[in-house]
Order: C-alpha cells, then sequence, then structure tokens
C-alpha cells in the first residue's frame, strides 16, 4: 500500500494506468487469377465473320450429307442415265429411265445441253433438314457415273466469292485447279480414282463426284454444256 499526503493509504492498483491496445486490423489478400486466362484476351468477332462462319458450316454440313446418305442411291441409278459422249452430245440409249425426281428446287438450275430432268431421273433432295437446300441428279460422262448436286451461293459469298470457293475446296482436298470457259474449278482425286468437283456457275455452288477418275478435258466440255 501506498500512503497518501492525508496518511490515508491508497491501493497501489490506482496508481496503474492501464495500456491502450491497438486495434488488430486485418489485411484481405486478393486472390490470383489465373495467369493464363488473364493475359490472353478472347478477339471479338463481327456479326459479318460469323455470319460466313456459320454459311461455311452450312455448305459443309450439305456437302457432308451429300457424299454420305446420297452416293450409294446414286450410284445405284447411274446405270440407267443415258450416257454423254466427249462432245457432251447423249448417246442414244434402250436403257429406261426411272422416274423418280419428286423434289422440285426452288431456285433456277443449270442442266447439260440438250438434257432434260426426266432424262436425268429427276432432282432428289440431299441437304438435311434445316439447312440451304441442295438438289442432285445422276448423269454418265464418257460412260463413267457421276453425281451434280446444286444449291444457291451460301450467304456471306457475295464479296469475294472466289476466294470463299477456294477455300471451300481446299477444305475438301480440292487442291488442282483448272479452267473452264473462265470458271475456275477445284478437282479432288482420292487414291482409288472417284474425284469431287467444286466450282460455282450462274450464282449457284455445284458440286460433281464420279466413280472414277475423268480427264480434264472431258470434265471442261462437260461444265462447258451446263446451262
Amino acid at each position: 500500500m501506498v500512503m497518501q499526503n492525508n496518511g490515508k493509504k491508497r491501493p497501489v492498483w490506482q496508481d496503474i494506468t492501464p495500456v491502450k491496445t491497438r486495434p488488430i486490423t486485418t489485411t484481405i489478400i486478393p486472390k490470383k487469377k489465373n495467369q493464363l486466362f488473364s493475359k490472353f484476351k478472347f478477339p471479338k468477332i463481327s456479326k459479318k465473320l460469323t455470319i460466313i462462319f456459320l454459311s461455311v458450316i452450312i455448305v459443309i454440313v450439305s456437302v457432308s450429307a451429300y457424299y454420305l446418305f446420297f452416293i450409294n442411291k446414286a450410284n445405284s441409278l447411274s446405270a440407267q442415265i443415258p450416257q454423254t459422249a466427249n462432245d457432251g452430245s447423249e448417246v442414244q440409249s434402250d436403257t429406261k429411265v426411272s422416274d423418280i425426281g419428286e423434289a422440285k428446287p426452288e431456285f433456277s438450275t443449270i442442266l447439260p445441253a440438250g438434257k432434260t430432268i426426266s432424262n436425268l431421273g429427276g432432282w432428289t433432295l440431299i441437304s438435311p433438314k434445316g439447312t440451304a437446300p441442295a438438289y442432285t441428279y445422276t448423269d454418265r460422262l464418257n460412260g463413267i457415273g457421276i453425281n451434280i448436286s446444286e444449291q444457291i451461293l451460301p450467304e456471306g459469298f457475295e464479296e469475294d466469292t472466289d476466294q470463299k470457293i477456294e477455300n471451300l475446296a481446299l477444305g475438301f482436298n480440292a487442291s488442282q485447279k483448272i479452267s473452264a470457259n473462265g470458271l475456275a474449278v477445284y478437282i479432288g482425286t482420292s487414291t482409288d480414282g472417284p474425284q469431287s468437283i467444286i466450282f460455282r456457275k450462274n450464282n449457284l455452288l455445284i458440286l460433281i463426284k464420279s466413280d472414277t477418275t475423268i480427264s480434264n478435258d472431258q470434265w471442261v466440255a462437260y461444265i462447258n454444256s451446263l446451262q
């Protein structure tokens, strides 16, 4: 005990001043973002490029359907189609063409000169439901069965059309380029002989598949006969 001036004792604890405590502060450390994605910025795609991309996808789907769903049927029918000579003229045959053409394109199509669609067995719709309509018919060129499909040029192909057709052809490994009366024609030849032909004519995208290899001169003559 400590004695005060007045003689009274004062408790020792009254002389002790409590220590002021500092408030505890908590520092929140933000989580680090994934550096890989924080540095990578996805490019903005314009509406025009989106339309072109979707159009190409539709074309690829249509072409794939053409090869997957129609080739077997077309091959069985090709033997019934009149033969085409080297000059593009029709060789008369006693074989009767089956009338299977129930589909009717809603756009202007082209056919070999001197032939009607009834001579060629009629049109067949080959595009999947919900895609741009594509129609096909069968013919024979120098005794070889060929299948020809036609559709309106896809949306987005109006500008720089030749380059877009070339890009599409290269996507199907049709890398050989020839000219038919000023038209760029792309040819792809498989190791076992069949060929794929891609070109545009009269605002149409044309795709042809042959049962085996056909000479470039014969292709040029046939393409030039389409009107």
